[in-house]
């Protein structure tokens, strides 16, 4: 989010804006590193929860995903779960296979186990594992990677799982390994450490806390430490004390809303349903690179998500502004720093949050800090609202229901079962009544998403405002060698990745 930026005193800013207009306006001397095409890929897929109940559909497919999308001269390596082909480690539910009737009961008496019952099976990633995700068998894949990548040959690690954060340090947080095992950002940077210095590596994670790993481009993965030599560029789902969406069990996809979707859905031009993207190009030179996919995802992602990525951290670490000063600053001094794919990412979060003005920055913060709720008061109706017209409409329908068959009303009554199934029935016979409890559910459940997410998008429009102006601090009053090492951080999260469309 940060390669933009800004001065925090306006009359300053004005009089050295053609000194760094380029960076800030068109990052001309930071043009984006593409990888030529014939260049192998090398990745490192790592899949799964630390267990069955925790393994859901939702996670097996961010990984299949990401497969389809890789070039097939890629090197690849695959750890998902046990890493046994016929291990049945995955659980799911199938919505799909319910009657109208048992789904519009499961609206009605949703305590009374009318959903969709949870199911496991076999791995679906249409290819062979290489392991499981165990810290042995991924120390032995980040091996094989060692030694056959070259400087130039760009290194892909995927996470998509569980998180944990850690409660006695929140820089050295989790990732959930198979059968309650993890990797803490310490554990993850010593293995980087054993790939080429040179070798381009882009890491993306979209667990729980894991913004928590951005403190591997820190020695150690330590932030008090200092800069780790490699090139690394990371994206991750959540800062490292929020969590993240993504891991649920039904296997409907249409219903997938997360960033690891928007994010790879952008680098490779097609959603995970096949739809073409074509918005994510905004410097408009022909591909997308991981910083215009990374504000992409900003934009688009609907969920509780709050993409975070390693230059966040390492301005955290480098570029100290106080909070006054850095709140203060007017929004057009914000986004005229920004790059292309920030502005409209900044643009499109305003309009979304309804923020306006020169002060929207410590609008959005007050919001944050001193509103409770924290959602618009619009949002607030709209999910009273819709949440009032689903309850009229269950206690009508029940009402019915209850005249017919008084037991529905005590789900530990012998005669509950019969009863619920000549009522699952009926509803199966007036397929109208059925879909209005359905799509009334569902705009009900999307009303109390959007008011609950106001939050994750408010932290979203504060963090790339926030980066931007660290940036631009750092750039104007930072030692050169750390501004030639954020930099050279800047064109490696503007690096595009060679993956093919699907």
């Amino acid at each position: 989010m940060a390669c933009g930026g800004v001065l925090s005193d306006e009359g300053a800013m004005k009089a050295a804006l053609s000194a760094w207009s380029l960076l800030a306006l068109g990052l001309a001397p930071l043009a984006p590193q593409s990888v030529r095409a014939e260049t192998p890929l090398h990745a490192v897929l790592i899949g799964g929860g630390p267990d069955l109940e925790n393994n859901g559909a939702q996670i097996e497919s961010h990984v299949r995903f990401v497969l389809t999308i890789l070039p097939g001269a890629a090197n690849r390596f695959v750890h998902f779960a046990d890493g046994k082909a016929r291990a049945k480690t995955v659980s799911f539910t199938d919505t799909a296979k319910l009657s109208l009737g048992r789904r519009a009961m499961h609206v009605l008496l949703p305590n009374d186990d009318f959903g969709a019952p949870t199911e496991s099976r076999v791995p679906q990633l249409g290819v062979k594992s290489d392991g499981a995700a165990l810290r042995p068998d991924l120390r032995r894949s980040f091996g094989q990677v060692a030694k056959a990548v070259t400087k130039s040959a760009p290194v892909l690690l995927y996470f998509a799982g569980h998180g944990s954060a850690n409660t006695s340090n929140e820089e050295n947080n989790s990732y959930n390994l198979w059968n309650g095992a993890d990797l803490r950002v310490s554990h993850l940077a010593s293995e980087i450490e054993r790939l080429p210095v040179k070798a381009p590596i882009a890491l993306v994670m979209v667990q729980c806390y894991s913004g928590a790993f951005a403190n591997v481009i820190f020695r150690q993965g330590d932030p008090a430490n200092d800069l780790d030599d490699h090139d690394i560029a990371g994206f991750f789902a959540a800062t490292k004390d929020r969590m993240a969406a993504g891991c649920g069990s039904e296997i409907h996809e249409p219903d997938y809303q997360d960033f690891s979707s928007y994010f790879f859905g952008a680098l490779c031009g097609r959603s995970r349903l096949g739809e073409p993207i074509t918005v994510a190009d905004y410097d408009q030179d022909g591909s997308v690179n991981m910083h215009e996919a990374f504000c992409f995802a900003l934009i688009h992602d609907p969920s509780s998500d709050t993409p975070t990525c390693t230059s966040d951290a390492f301005l955290r670490r480098f570029s100290a502004v106080p909070d006054a000063e850095l709140y203060a600053t007017p929004f057009e001094q914000i986004r005229q720093a920004a790059t292309l794919a920030q502005r409209a990412a900044l643009d499109a979060l305003s309009e979304k949050l309804e923020l306006t003005g020169e002060e929207r920055l410590i609008a959005a913060f007050d919001r944050l800090t001193f509103r409770d709720p924290v959602a618009r008061t619009a949002l607030l109706q709209r999910a009273l609202q819709d949440g009032l017209q689903l309850n009229e409409l269950r206690q009508k329908t029940l009402a019915s229901l209850f005249a017919k068959w008084p037991v529905l009303r005590w789900s530990d009554a012998d005669a509950y079962g019969e009863a619920s199934d000549e009522a699952i029935r009926e509803l199966d016979g007036t397929p109208a009544l059925c879909q209005e409890i359905l799509a009334t559910s569902k705009a009900s459940a999307e009303a109390n998403a959007a008011m609950e997410n106001e939050d994750a998008f408010l932290l979203r429009f504060t963090g790339l405002c926030t980066s931007i102006i660290r940036g631009e601090h750092l750039r104007m009053t930072g030692p050169e060698p750390v501004k030639e090492r954020f930099e050279k951080l800047c064109r490696s999260e503007q690096r595009t990745l060679p993956l093919r469309a699907r």
